[in-house]
């Protein structure tokens, strides 16, 4: 019977490819030794110029992200060392092994896992001479800048896994009428919800697990975003150290929500609902401790990522590329396409000093996208510095509003997002945006309320803010929007007969909710 291939048959060739790539950029290879890191076979250590590289080898299928994360970091960190961990289809087993020196270079790997100082990063489809190149070339570039590499589709898949695990168990409890209804105020009225997606979907039980897709989606984006605020403005995350990521604490979450107290009083306006998101898990915990697990899980996985070393202009990016393409397809009615807006805010911004409104937000990709033709036109004209710009933008000159809680709640994270560097408090509001421009007037802003210290209080707050949000009836240069198209039978009566009321004169016929929002422009 031939030889055939296994994991230690494939250290030779990854050895010498190092050593032969290494010189190629005047890097030293040294130190290779073989290492017992389980059971079932050994793995190979070496040093870069004294960096010390712990290579895991495996032939398999390829696993989620999360889980190799957590499966072969420990053991790299029991070597105290970085990770490589290299992942080979089951086809490789169909090469000879004296055939390996010969096809070495480009031999197909499914996934490289790099968790080291100097570059984190998931890279899939890609041969063993890429994987080797990327790792040595961006090892000689941290040396020259002492700047580490973090790539931000990684975090994103990472998040994008966290958010699916958490939505199925979450899933399976909002036929609970006390969760459900903990979930519905943060998220919104349900018959509203139901209105915007019954064109899609008109099972009433299949509709509650979009609302467990968007808990989750909001507990995971706002737990990145209050890591790396805090990592670079604190010195240090306020998610809490997991130890060991098999052995996850049961307090994990009473911890996140001590830890993010602070945090969420400073920038309320962004995390200001973290703590009542938190507190569903935390009444889920009592009867399922499976949201422990995945938080436990995600907050390992992204302090050895170290995401807040991705660079400001594709932190914004994260927010998109980190929503499952299950839930993006259950939300298609608050998500524009990014490629739409983005030229749709080009048409339409001339100036960078333009006021923006998009009465119907949903996720704020289009007021996202006129934030970046506002900042591109800001640097054509050569007038103000990006920091200065980002605070100006976001707390004078973008403004949305949304019927959804929760779409508020998405476009601000997502504003905030593209620059961490500067606090600004996004002006985004939930409430009635046809409403809010059919009453425009000039209104100054009120005093701040206190924070609030219960849900109910800041679903008041929140509503308070919207109340004193005054619209000016001149003043805003463009206003972009991708409005519902529900249909007019189908929007609830109580808010078809308040539709009427206001603009009944000019709206007439069969047309759907999206023309009340252009008739208060008429008007």
């Amino acid at each position: 019977m031939p030889e055939r291939i296994t994991e230690p048959s494939l250290y030779r060739p990854i050895i010498q490819l190092f050593e032969e790539v290494a010189r190629r950029y005047g890097v030293r290879v040294t130190g290779v030794e073989e290492v017992g890191a389980s059971e079932k076979y050994e793995d190979v250590i070496l040093y870069l110029d004294g960096y010390k590289l712990f290579i895991q080898v495996k032939i398999d299928s390829v696993s989620k992200l999360m889980k190799d994360i957590v499966d072969t970091y420990p053991v790299a960190r029991r070597h105290d060392a970085d990770l490589l961990g290299i992942l080979f289809p089951s086809d490789v087993r169909g090469i000879r092994p004296e055939q390996l020196e010969a096809v070495k270079q480009g031999l197909q790997v499914s996934r490289a896992l790099i968790l080291t100082r100097w570059f984190s990063g998931d890279l899939e489809a890609i041969t063993l001479l890429h994987v080797i190149e990327d790792v040595i070339r961006r090892f000689v570039e941290f040396r020259r800048t002492l700047i580490p590499v973090v790539d931000y589709l990684t975090i994103a898949k990472v998040a994008k896994e966290a958010v699916e695990d958490l939505s199925i168990i979450l899933r399976g409890y909002m036929g609970v009428q006390k969760y459900f209804d903990m979930a519905q105020a943060i998220i919104g009225r349900f018959d509203l919800y139901r209105t915007l997606l019954e064109e899609f979907v008109d099972r009433e039980e299949v509709m509650k697990t979009y609302i467990a897709d968007i808990i989750a989606y909001l507990v995971i984006l706002q737990l990145l975003f209050a890591h790396i605020v805090s990592v670079r403005t604190r010195g240090g995350s306020i998610l809490p150290e997991i130890g060991d990521p098999f052995s996850i604490p049961d307090d994990v979450i009473e911890r996140l929500m001590e830890n993010a107290r602070g945090l969420c009083e400073e920038y309320e306006r962004i995390l200001g609902s973290l703590p009542y998101l938190l507190g569903i898990l935390l009444e889920v915990k009592r009867e399922d401790v499976r949201p422990v697990e995945v938080l436990g899980r995600y907050i390992y996985a992204i302090r050895v990522i170290r995401p807040e070393h991705v660079r400001e202009e594709l932190l914004g990016r994260i927010y998109q590329e980190s929503l499952p393409h299950e839930t993006r397809k259950n939300l298609g009615a608050f998500f524009t396409r990014p490629r739409a807006a983005k030229m749709l805010a080009e048409l339409a911004i001339d100036r960078w000093d333009e006021k923006v409104l998009d009465p119907a937000c949903g996720s704020g990709t289009l007021l996202v996208s006129a934030y970046h033709a506002k900042m591109e036109r800001a640097r054509e004209a050569g007038l103000m510095d990006e920091d200065e710009c980002h605070k100006r933008f976001i707390e004078e000159h973008v403004f949305g509003i949304d019927i959804m809680q929760f779409a508020k709640e998405l476009t601000t994270i997502n504003l905030a997002l593209q620059n961490l560097r500067v606090k600004a408090a996004p002006r985004i509001y939930f409430g009635d945006g046809i409403a809010k421009m059919f009453h425009a007037v000039a209104v100054a802003d009120g005093d701040e309320d206190p924070l609030p210290t219960t849900l109910v209080e800041y679903l008041e707050d929140v509503k308070r803010e919207y109340e004193r949000f005054g619209l000016p009836r001149e003043g805003i240069d463009v206003v972009i929007m991708n409005p519902p198209f529900t249909r007019r039978e189908r929007i609830p009566e109580a808010e078809r007969k308040e539709l009427e009321t206001m603009l009944g004169h000019i709206v007439r016929g069969k047309v759907g909710y999206w023309a009340y929002f252009f008739a208060p422009r008429i008007t």
